[in-house]
């Protein structure tokens, strides 16, 4: 599954579109709290839009609803990554725990850490399949300044709470 991640103003503006097709007034800071914990997701701000209609507003509450819910999506898509790669199941878990509970590193910061996770040297080849792996997946991206991060914020959500077995 490719994640496409809406700029803040074509989140707001694809919200706003889905609220005023439901005659629904919404404030726009909740609008925009939503946006920045989504990450202009689209799939987890029509997931939004949906539990607002169903409640009747968009609140504080609503998104909270959500989240846990996406948590709930995220993690099983990641089982499903990880199942059919249990070989690295230990390595692809220790470099996104690492992402999830630090943020944003560097490649040598996080082939660091999954050195310690597991006890030995990697190549450099092998820890590039790992990323590259992730990142084919969309489970993490590389930013401009040359970062790791995960792309999905409920994603690190769930990571950090620890929903994943």
């Amino acid at each position: 599954m490719r994640l496409h991640h809406l700029s803040k103003a074509e989140a707001v503006a694809f919200l706003q579109r889905g609220f005023a097709q439901e005659n629904m007034q919404v404030d726009p800071k909740e609008l925009d709290n939503v946006v920045l914990s989504l990450n202009g997701i689209i799939g987890w701000l029509t997931l939004v839009g949906v539990t607002a209609r169903e409640k009747g507003a968009l609140h504080a509450a609503t998104l909270s609803e959500c989240m846990t819910r996406a948590a709930v999506m995220a993690s099983d898509e990641l089982r499903n990554f990880l199942d059919y790669r249990a070989a690295a199941r230990d390595r692809y878990r220790a470099i996104l725990a690492q992402l999830a509970s630090r943020g944003p590193a560097h490649w040598s910061e996080l082939r660091r850490g999954l050195e310690t996770e597991v006890g030995r040297k990697l190549s450099p080849t092998v820890f590039n399949q790992l990323l590259g792996n992730l990142a084919r997946a969309d489970f993490i991206r590389k930013r401009q300044d040359e970062l790791y991060e995960i792309a999905d914020p409920v994603l690190a959500l769930s990571l950090r709470e620890r929903r994943l077995a």
